[in-house]
């Protein structure tokens, strides 16, 4: 594990004047996107030209520059890929950031130049990921937000690859990379920047009763801050503390990373014992915005979920600074705890009228118009659109004065952030000249445009000199060292003097702008990506292959319809029976989230079955890595939660030795046509519940007593409603205390011979809550379609399937795409 002095203080760049903010502020490095490929397309981003300026904006100012290329891409769109990417490697970015597998494989192949940083949308959760990161050329992983700080730490100890860490702004309730709640409920798909945030809308929870809960805010987490924890991630060896926020304002890029700034100089100057953090800073920060307060998300471990989320109010709340004691319908009147100024944002949170918000417009102060009231007074304030109760609550969730702080704080001029050393010659009779040198070693010298003249009266001494050089303007410079060698009888007019100061910091300025610029990469003179471990595509006629959530009763006769069953991890007592009526293949399958302390029991467990079962299906980078280092004779499955998406990304899983794999559910029908699959038995979905998230989060914990004891709880299975009505199983594992959320409605493709003439050979079906009856009536239905027979069903299996379909079904992302 590298020794960190000073954490990388990363922050975000939704535009350009963002960009400027995080600069002003103090930031190390800011992240930012273009037009496509990045996970925050509603953010402002940059155009090509945007991007280059912003390149060279950062580079003069020491500031580097990470792109985001972290969604997931198709077949079609590679190309385009390819070439953004290799704009942004020649115009000098530090490094890209990528979630999918293939485009990593790609850049690094055609790029192998070009940084690349694991964006957190990849889930790595253990140090077997961090190696396979490793080995695809990636220089740093930004870990899942769900890790604590003793995991942070272990991981950290077992690599050489930078760590990055959120540490603060919003935090999404599923892990990153695995939601696809927005894709399905209304093909704003996360994985592809488009997420809709439904989690941030209304549920409703069933309650033990069967009866609905009042709606809530059920999948809305407070807002993250780590400013606590600072000493903390520096002792774990955290290389980058990201700020999240490309969404966000340029004030808000502002006021965070500022506050971060100071303290992490003050901790790098005092120490983790004279860490402390100013009570006025802490309320900066949740003013300028925060979700019913802050929390520190996993990184202390999780104690009560209600810490964890806020279901009151999904958006700012900002800082109480009263409370109603009288109202008109146009004003309230407010006994003041914190000050109040003409152009705040106020909300009102009234139980009966709901959360009334104004910009104030007038504040009356005993009988007078006032632009501002101090605390421990009680104004009336307006314009309010309605009447609301007295004892309400009053939040000011915009202070103009915080705004136009931070607005100065990056319009006001250059901040003058980089330090340079100068050397001033001056020889009567000859040109002087001014060199200049700044902490990268690049160095400039300019010369006088006339000669040093003998001083008829008082030479130009060293203090006039140095005075001169020092003024640098409204330039991102400050020149710390001047060394004079003079004559002590010439001079020179200071016209000259400052023009050469301006011609040297120009030059010097130049030089840094292009410091980081490369030549175009020729990408025709590479021999073609290829990887190893693919093999031609294996021979297969078209099966069924089943995936059970929980252990399954399987009727007599079942691998008459089905080759291949998935199950979840058995002891080999358990495991027996099924294996002895169950001719066909046998995977166990392994979740998609493998924290690094649960990754030797896995192996372990998994050895006890050799014998017994033909394969595993890993889920996430690390489990595939982990079995391809472990001694065994099992075959690997790919399968859907590593987001294989295109043909780069299914030749990767190739090469990490799966010989087969499950394409992403939110590929259409004819992309997944022209899928090349590498040497791998293709697999897809044509039945069943799509898993829309994985949560370290019960949601059943915000409508009752939780007491953290997950096995045997009987809410360890439920439901949410949306808005919709439609309603959504969650199923809780009590031993790692982790929930699966489904989706409202499975996916049951009516028409699955128009899969035969894709590359797919295997057809899952996922069953999740269906009954034996159920699941036996699909089996024959899909089993009939595909081998062109009627099906076998007896009047009972037709009543559950006709049950099943009345209560409605969908076709996925077939034949609708992101």
């Amino acid at each position: 594990m590298k020794q960190i002095d000073q954490m990388e203080l990363l922050a975000p760049a939704g535009t350009f004047e963002s960009l400027k903010a995080a600069v002003a502020n103090g930031a190390d490095a800011v992240y930012l996107g273009g037009e496509q490929f990045n996970a925050r397309i509603g953010a402002g981003n940059f155009s090509n030209n945007e991007l280059e300026a912003a390149l060279e904006y950062a580079a003069e100012r020491g500031v580097k520059v990470y792109v985001t290329m972290n969604t997931l891409t198709k077949d079609s769109e590679m190309d385009e890929a390819l070439q953004f990417a290799g704009f942004v490697y020649e115009k000098g970015a530090d490094a890209v950031i990528v979630q999918d597998i293939g485009l990593a494989g790609l850049l690094r192949h055609s790029f192998p130049e070009l940084k690349l940083h694991a964006s957190t949308q990849m889930t790595i959760t253990n140090s077997a990921g961090i190696r396979q990161c490793e080995a695809m050329g990636i220089s740093r992983v930004v870990l899942a937000r769900e890790l604590t700080l003793e995991e942070i730490e272990a991981l950290c100890k077992t690599t050489d690859a930078e760590i990055e860490v959120f540490v603060h702004g919003a935090l999404c309730i599923c892990y990153s990379g695995q939601c696809l709640m927005s894709s399905f409920i209304g093909c704003r798909s996360g994985n592809r920047g488009r997420c809709a945030q439904p989690c941030r809308l209304p549920w409703r929870i069933r309650k033990k009763d069967g009866a609905w809960s009042e709606e809530a805010y059920y999948l809305s987490p407070r807002d993250l801050m780590g400013l606590t924890e600072l000493p903390g991630l520096r002792k774990a060896g955290v290389t980058s503390l990201k700020i999240e926020g490309r969404m966000k304002s340029p004030e808000y890029v502002a006021v965070v990373t500022g506050i971060y700034r100071k303290y992490l100089d003050r901790l790098r100057a005092y120490g983790e014992e004279a860490y402390r953090i100013d009570e006025a800073d802490l309320e900066k920060l949740e003013q300028i915005f925060n979700r019913g307060g802050f929390s520190t998300g996993y990184l202390k471990g999780i104690k009560s979920y209600r810490s964890l989320v806020y279901p009151v109010h999904p958006k700012n709340r900002g800082v109480r600074i009263g409370t109603v004691i009288d109202a008109r319908r146009d004003a309230v009147r407010v006994q003041l705890e914190k000050p109040l100024n003409m152009g705040d944002g106020i909300e009102v949170w009234d139980t009966a009228q709901g959360v009334p918000d104004i910009i104030v417009s007038s504040i009356v102060l005993d009988g007078e118009h006032v632009r501002f009231a101090p605390a421990g007074t009680s104004p009336w304030v307006g314009d309010m659109k309605m009447r609301v109760e007295k004892g309400s609550q009053v939040w000011r969730t915009y202070s103009k004065p915080l705004m136009l702080e931070a607005r100065d704080s990056f319009e006001r001029g250059e901040v003058r952030r980089v330090p340079l050393e100068a050397v001033f010659r001056l020889e009567t009779g000859a040109p002087a000249s001014l060199e200049l040198t700044d902490p990268d070693g690049n160095r400039v010298e300019v010369f006088s445009e006339i000669p040093a003249e003998k001083a008829e009266k008082m030479a130009l001494d060293e203090e006039r000199i140095t005075r001169q050089i020092q003024k640098t303007g409204d330039t991102p410079y400050r020149v710390e060292q001047v060394r004079v060698e003079t004559d002590g009888i010439g001079t020179l007019p200071i016209s000259a003097l400052n023009a050469m100061r301006r011609e040297a910091i120009e030059a010097l300025g130049a030089i840094r702008r292009a410091a980081g610029k490369r030549e175009k990469a020729d990408l025709s003179s590479r021999p073609p990506f290829a990887v190893t471990g693919m093999g031609k595509e294996p021979e297969s006629v078209p099966a069924l292959t089943a995936f059970f959530l929980s252990k399954p009763l399987l009727p007599a006769g079942y691998d008459r319809y089905v080759a291949r069953i998935y199950l979840p991890l058995l002891g080999r007592e358990d495991l027996r029976p099924i294996r002895e009526c169950f001719r066909g293949e046998i995977f166990i399958w392994t979740p998609n989230i493998v924290r690094n302390g649960e990754m030797d029991g896995l192996m372990n467990a998994l050895d006890q079955l050799e014998g017994m079962i033909d394969g595993i299906s890993a889920a996430n980078p690390g489990t595939l890595r982990a079995l391809g280092e472990h001694p065994g004779s099992f075959r690997i499955h790919a399968d859907a939660p590593m987001n294989l998406f295109n043909s780069h990304a299914l030749a990767m899983a190739a090469q990490w030795g799966a010989s087969s794999a499950s394409i992403s559910p939110e590929l259409r029908l004819d992309e997944a046509e022209r899928l090349n699959a590498h040497g791998l038995l293709l697999e897809a979905q044509v039945y069943g519940r799509v898993q829309l998230m994985t949560l370290e989060y019960c949601p059943a914990s915000l409508a009752g007593a939780c007491g953290m004891a997950c096995d045997g709880c009987e809410a360890s299975r439920g439901f949410l409603r949306d808005r919709k009505n439609k309603v959504f199983p969650y199923m809780r594992d009590g031993g790692k205390k982790r929930t699966l959320l489904f989706s409202a409605e499975p996916v049951f493709l009516d028409e699955p011979d128009k899969l035969l003439i894709s590359g797919i050979k295997h057809f899952r079906m996922v069953f999740t809550d269906e009954d034996d009856l159920t699941i036996q009536a699909v089996s024959r239905w899909f089993h009939a379609r595909f081998s062109g027979k009627p099906p076998a069903m007896d009047e009972r299996e037709r009543e559950a399937l006709d049950r099943l379909l009345a209560k409605g079904t969908g076709k996925g992302h077939w034949f609708r795409g992101v």
